[in-house]
């Protein structure tokens, strides 16, 4: 699917539902809270070996442990992996109970069950609310629900409904500045804040009105919670005033954009290296501007250390962590970077002036995306001639 026109992308550009499970769905936490999960049950005086007691499935050498399932579904082993999984949920294990819905909605080690699948996940959703456990699976049900709604798998498409479980996950990882727990104690799960995240997206998106506030707001949560991706959408969207009011303080206005974007550019995202740069450009803060259109460029080439084609470039970015923006937001941002090294160059501000070097990035710039270049040329000027007016 292709990204949209506007500063926030696609709606689903990045969240398939099986590929938030891989070798543990979507359990690399942000939560900060640390759940103790020793168990109990086996006896201080036991000797035993542990697999003289472990069970095993009838017929198979397999032990039927959790761990082992996430084993033969991270080797892609997806039959002998849902037969574990089937028979853990059996006994209400919930972990179990996920893994089984989300390969029944996804098909994987069984014929697909659209339907089936999703009313597994309300299941393990229903039975993670009862637990009190860590709150992982509970917020990664919502998650796929939500989507399942989104996409209309299981059931009708229902975009109120998608809204409504991703809401129950994604209000759970808000941060909560009146409350007693330090913020770094507060509850937070990866899932909760991919809640957080598909909830800006849909909002930026709606149809025929976006609300931005709500995008905007959601997006800072999420920031709040560690994603990358969220760091540069609330700066770009504070750049162009979606959701905020730039015109409230000026200063506060710049201050934002600046730390949003340079967190997200550090974090290694280059959209926000490239768009950082712009603003740096537009801004008169030419040092800023060459280092990271520099550090854009130098992200994207090939593993020579020559340049890449842009189809090349383009799937090395969204391979890389901390990248999850659409295909036209990755290839503006390449082109928006080599058109500040062409504007540098070609003025001799902090890189030397050199005609050549202008010509070829303004050149490699315009091949990728001439009507931004126009873009940018006509934001450029009209910011350079309001500060001279100045």
């Amino acid at each position: 699917m292709q990204g949209n026109a506007n500063p926030v992308g696609e709606l689903s550009r990045s969240f398939s539902v099986s590929r938030v499970l891989a070798a543990s769905p979507v359990t690399s936490d942000l939560k900060r809270s640390k759940m103790s999960r020793t168990s109990s049950r086996m006896s201080n005086t036991s000797r035993r070996s542990t697999a003289s007691v472990m069970p095993f499935l009838s017929g198979y050498a397999i032990p039927v442990t959790i761990e082992r399932g996430k084993e033969l579904y991270a080797a892609k082993k997806f039959r002998p992996a849902y037969t574990i999984f089937d028979k853990l949920a059996q006994s209400k294990d919930v972990a179990a109970m996920y893994y089984k819905s989300v390969m029944l909605l996804d098909g994987l080690g069984i014929p697909e069950s659209n339907r089936e699948g999703l009313l597994a996940l309300k299941k393990t959703y229903e039975k993670s609310v009862r637990t009190a456990c860590d709150p992982k699976y509970q917020h990664l049900s919502c998650y796929q629900i939500g989507l399942a709604y989104f996409r209309g798998m299981g059931a009708r498409q229902d975009l109120n409904e998608a809204v409504r479980w991703w809401l129950k996950a994604a209000n759970e990882v808000k941060y909560d500045p009146s409350s007693q727990i330090a913020f770094e104690n507060q509850i937070n799960t990866e899932s909760g804040t991919l809640c957080q995240i598909l909830l800006a997206k849909h909002y930026a998106t709606r149809r025929p009105n976006p609300d931005w506030e709500k995008s905007y707001n959601w997006y800072k949560e999420a920031a709040q919670n560690g994603s990358i991706e969220s760091l540069f959408q609330v700066g770009v969207l504070t750049w162009y005033g979606l959701g905020c009011d730039p015109a409230a303080d000026e200063k506060k206005t710049h201050e934002t954009i600046q730390t949003f974007l340079g967190q997200a550019a550090v974090g290694g995202n280059v959209c926000a290296m490239a768009n950082l740069a712009f603003y740096c450009l537009q801004k008169q803060l030419q040092e800023g501007a060459f280092l990271w259109a520099t550090k854009a460029i130098e992200t994207v080439k090939g593993p020579t250390g020559k340049k890449a084609t842009l189809a090349e470039a383009v799937k090395k970015v969204m391979a890389m962590p901390n990248n999850d923006n659409d295909v036209e937001s990755v290839t503006k941002a390449i082109s928006m970077a080599y058109f500040v090294l062409a504007h540098l160059h070609n003025v001799g501000a902090v890189a030397s002036e050199d005609k050549e070097k202008a010509g070829e990035f303004f050149e490699a710039a315009s091949d990728i995306d001439l009507g931004l270049v126009h873009s940018l040329t006509k934001l450029l000027e009209s910011e350079l001639a309001i500060k001279h007016d100045e």
